[in-house]
């Protein structure tokens, strides 16, 4: 099976479950706010504003498919718990013994990669330039961005120096399972190094 083929039978599935879903109670779930004028959900993400139209949920502007249907998960899945202040690897959520523990591995070894040379200066504005916001944390860089309103996801990084590279880590919080699952939380995740990655070419 081609991944256009996974892809497409994946968005038919969630788009079967949230037929005949009310967008009210999807809204006062996700956090993401319902305009029935417009017949439309609207956001503030990392890529600017995302609008989902209702009923056919069709995400615009045009982004990755895979987070596009991330995105589709979260309506369907949120549950309206809320989110903790404690980031957290993938490897100790719900279900992340496995395939969060190695989204973590890659993940720093990419990390490691994107960030290889880059100072302060220019990591903080590829961050600001996805609307990230800045926490303080034990880490050189601590950055948090709008995944999705009630799911965000953390960079925490350090800098290379004389004797270690850089390395950091993808993170989310407290309660994230409630929004997403694993298999969600390691694409995205990916989606997030590779915007990353682009914004650090833009800076």
């Amino acid at each position: 099976m081609n991944e256009n083929r996974s892809f497409s039978l994946m968005r038919q599935s969630a788009l079967k479950r949230l037929e005949g879903r009310d967008p009210a109670d999807i809204a006062a779930k996700t956090g993401i706010p319902f305009f029935p004028g417009e017949s439309a959900f609207r956001f503030d993400g990392v890529v600017g504003e995302i609008r989902v139209s209702f009923p056919d949920y069709t995400v615009t502007p045009a982004l990755d498919l895979w987070y596009e249907l991330v995105l589709l998960h979260y309506l369907d899945i949120a549950d309206g718990r809320g989110v903790g202040e404690n980031a957290v690897s993938l490897s100790t959520l719900k279900d992340g013994a496995i395939r969060g523990a190695d989204f973590d591995a890659r993940c720093d070894r990419k990390l490691a990669r994107i960030f290889a040379g880059v100072d302060e200066t220019r990591a903080a504005a590829a961050c600001e330039a996805l609307s990230a916001v800045f926490r303080g944390d034990r880490a050189d860089l601590f950055a948090v961005f709008p995944l999705f309103p009630r799911c965000p996801a953390a960079l925490r990084l350090w800098f290379e120096d004389d004797e270690l590279p850089a390395s950091g880590r993808i993170l989310f919080f407290d309660g994230a399972e409630g929004y997403l699952t694993m298999e969600d939380d390691v694409t995205i995740g990916e989606w997030l190094l590779q915007l990353l990655e682009e914004a650090l070419k833009q800076v």
